[in-house]
């Protein structure tokens, strides 16, 4: 089987990258991205392990039950956007990653839901800007491996803390198997 058809198994919406130890780009040192989009026509992820200061109330008016949640930053494209990122299939309005379990969008109901005490707000992660891949650009970071791909559970990306913290634990985790 030839490397191209492996790597383009291996990366589709929903893979979490891990960067190598010797990646020493700026951005992405010490990174873990999840990718949310892949496509002929390019992809885009969000860094999850770059929680910044801010709250969403700081970020944004009308956030209520978020006002106090933490915002991460995504990456360095984006259009000035913020994503929230959760597991629950039942929040209308947002969309699936793939077949991860995780999806993006749907601030309204997700409100609506966490009021009523359907959901907890700590089920629901928000992201400011994302990082946007041309065409081919991440299958040629990962031929020159900057990236190591896995899939991790939905829950434990939507649990997992958003500190460089994360990165250590996933690269045990990945050399321990």
């Amino acid at each position: 089987m030839c490397a191209s058809s492996s790597l383009s198994r291996s990366l589709r919406a929903g893979t979490v990258l891990v960067s190598q130890p010797d990646q020493y780009d700026h951005f992405f040192h010490e990174a873990v991205v999840l990718v949310c989009e892949h496509s002929e026509h390019g992809s885009r992820g969000v860094l999850l392990n770059r929680e910044t200061p801010f709250t969403m109330g700081e970020m944004a008016s009308g956030m209520g039950c978020f006002d106090e949640h933490s915002v991460h930053r995504g990456g360095n494209g984006g259009a000035d956007t913020v994503l929230m990122l959760h597991a629950r299939a039942d929040v209308a309005g947002s969309k699936p990653i793939g077949s991860s379990g995780l999806y993006l969008g749907g601030l309204r109901h997700a409100q609506q839901l966490v009021a009523d005490g359907l959901a907890e707000p700590s089920e629901f992660k928000f992201f400011f800007n994302s990082e946007v891949w041309a065409p081919g650009a991440l299958e040629q970071q990962l031929r020159t491996l900057w990236w190591v791909t896995n899939d991790f559970g939905a829950s434990e990306v939507v649990a997992a803390k958003g500190d460089r913290s994360l990165h250590a634990v996933l690269r045990k985790r990945l050399a321990a198997t």
